[in-house]
């Protein structure tokens, strides 16, 4: 026989327990029962019509995406992709190295093609005075009044600007030289006050001019 008090706590736990069953029904048959009661909202209900409800989101076609030449842009003439290169990235040579390891090239001095040989330990471009005629540079003997040291002694030369050099697409304006008595210089040489203006790249045997 179960006492009085066991009794009491038995019906107190059922009738929680239907009270929860009786919840969880409700949350469960929400929509349901409120759509009984007639208390479902729907959009009117908040002031909104039909027109008014927010429009379904479509997808943009492509073409609406993809910016649209003007008319005036279509039959303007576009530089070749090698010259925007060049105008993205500026000039540049590239030159190989001769079996005698030295760089040779031939170079546009006032707009005369010249043979000239690289060299970095010349402070100035060092002209032949056959290629310095060949080039329209008028020099005469009381224009030798400067002195250089050179491998077979002393020699005089005279000091001189040029218009412009130029190997490949790299072009220097004003560049000081020096014209060398006649045969005392075999070939002409690039010297610093060219390549002092560019930029310089070793890349194996290969010698890259940037400007």
């Amino acid at each position: 026989m179960l006492s009085s008090g066991t009794k009491n706590l038995l019906q107190l736990l059922g009738g929680w327990i239907l009270t929860l069953a009786l919840v969880a029904l409700t949350i469960v048959n929400f929509d349901e029962i409120r759509s009984t009661l007639g208390l479902k909202l729907g959009p009117a209900d908040f002031g909104v019509t039909a027109d008014e409800r927010m429009p379904e989101a479509r997808p943009r076609a492509v073409e609406e995406r993809v910016e649209r030449p003007r008319e005036d842009d279509r039959d303007a003439p576009r530089p070749p992709p090698q010259a925007r290169r060049r105008a993205s990235h500026g000039s540049s040579v590239e030159l190989q190295r001769s079996p005698d390891g030295h760089f040779h090239a031939d170079a546009y001095v006032n707009g005369q093609s010249i043979p000239v040989l690289i060299d970095t330990g010349a402070t100035l471009v060092a002209l032949s005075y056959d290629d310095a005629i060949a080039a329209g540079i008028a020099v005469s003997d009381g224009d030798f009044i400067h002195w250089s040291n050179t491998a077979n002694g002393k020699a005089r030369f005279a000091s001189v600007m040029l218009d412009d050099v130029r190997i490949g697409d790299v072009v220097v304006r004003n560049v000081r030289a020096a014209v060398s008595e006649p045969g005392r210089l075999t070939k002409t040489l690039l010297g610093m006050s060219f390549l002092g203006q560019t930029r310089m790249q070793m890349q194996g045997a290969s010698l890259v001019l940037e400007r």
